[in-house]
């Protein structure tokens, strides 16, 4: 029997077969190393990083989220209506309130016409936000986006079973729960963690060597300024009273005890364990913000550029060896950019563990 197509199918299925009928065209290369619109940083921020129930904890991530994205746009120059889009990382959405992209994008300012996506990749999550804007607007689909990431864990709820009509039950920390727990095999982060230092013979000494120096750094580079431009003061308006505190400077390092750091017990291994509370990183309270634009907006605007993307990569392994992931988006982020590790002057890595950024 016939298959009967429709009319418009039919007439253009007879012009592909045509022998008279104009050659279609091949699909164009669209390889990873294809020419793509340029995407430039025009302007970046980021709140003091507070303590879990430390100078933060009256804040919401949406809220720290939202003053963070309001003071970047107004870095770049730009109006609040002049955002098209804005995507922000966030792990621990639990209280929140639907969709907390959209609540800061409005809470920042933005007019209501503005789209606003909630990534949530766990750690690398900030980092996402920022690449699918990119390839947004390498698509041509914006041409003026801002991108981040903002959690509170201080503000993270404990969960309560439905359901219980008598007796005992259980209460689950939200950010164990959704943030800091491997559901594949059932074990804490941490514990993924000492596995990987184990597969790699990273000792005891050499993790708390590693924290000691990170700690150090963070105190030098605050001693040096070489946070203040970046940073943007987080206003804290006491209900009550109407006093309004300003936070400015990172809490966190301020509370090591070096004399201290070495004897503390591990936690997530007790035999042999290498990972402590001092060592690995600590529970915090935070938002950031880039603004993102195409290169030929910015021309077109005269905006002055910060930075451009090279390129990027991702990877992914077994859910226990995460700590050794960034060993495999690295080398292909270097090869994209045709760039050799030596030729980098300058490296941030996320240092959740110190068995993370060690084996690289």
């Amino acid at each position: 029997m016939p298959i009967r197509l429709p009319i418009a199918t039919r007439r253009f299925f007879q012009m592909a077969i045509s022998p008279s009928a104009p050659q279609l065209t091949a699909c164009p290369d669209i390889s990873p190393y294809t020419k793509l619109p340029e995407v430039v940083f025009v302007a970046a921020g980021r709140t003091p990083v507070g303590s879990m129930s430390g100078s933060l904890k009256a804040l919401s991530a949406t809220e720290l989220g939202a003053q963070v994205v309001k003071a970047t746009i107004q870095r770049s120059g730009l109006k609040p209506s002049d955002i098209q889009e804005v995507y922000m990382g966030n792990v621990l959405q639990a209280n929140l309130g639907q969709s907390p992209a959209r609540q800061v994008a409005l809470g920042a300012g933005c007019p209501e016409s503005t789209e606003a996506t909630t990534i949530n990749k766990v750690c690398a999550s900030g980092m996402k936000a920022i690449i699918l804007a990119a390839q947004n607007l390498q698509s041509g689909n914006r041409t003026i986006m801002v991108a981040g990431g903002m959690e509170s864990m201080s503000n993270t709820p404990f969960y309560l079973p439905r359901g219980n009509s008598f007796g005992h039950f259980s209460v689950s920390d939200a950010i164990i729960k959704d943030g800091l727990w491997d559901p594949y095999n059932q074990i804490h982060m941490g514990s993924c963690a000492e596995e990987t230092a184990l597969k790699h013979s990273i000792g005891r000494d050499a993790q708390d060597d590693y924290a000691i120096e990170s700690y150090e750094r963070a105190a030098k580079a605050w001693e040096a300024g070489a946070f203040k431009d970046e940073i943007v003061p987080v206003e804290i308006k006491d209900k009550r009273s109407d006093k309004v505190t300003i936070v400015s400077e990172d809490e966190e390092y301020k509370n090591v005890k070096f004399d201290k750091l070495r004897t503390l017990k591990p936690v997530f291994k007790k035999e042999r364990g290498t990972v402590t509370a001092a060592n690995a990183s600590t529970l915090n309270d935070g938002a950031s913000a880039v603004v993102l634009m195409t290169a030929e907006e910015a021309r077109l605007r005269g905006t002055k550029k910060l930075a451009k993307i090279i390129s990027y990569a991702e990877a992914a392994c077994a859910p226990i060896d995460f700590p050794i992931a960034p060993t495999l988006a690295i080398p292909m982020a270097l090869e994209k950019a045709g760039l050799e590790f030596e030729d980098m002057s300058k490296i941030e890595i996320n240092e959740a563990f110190p068995s993370s950024p060690s084996p690289i």
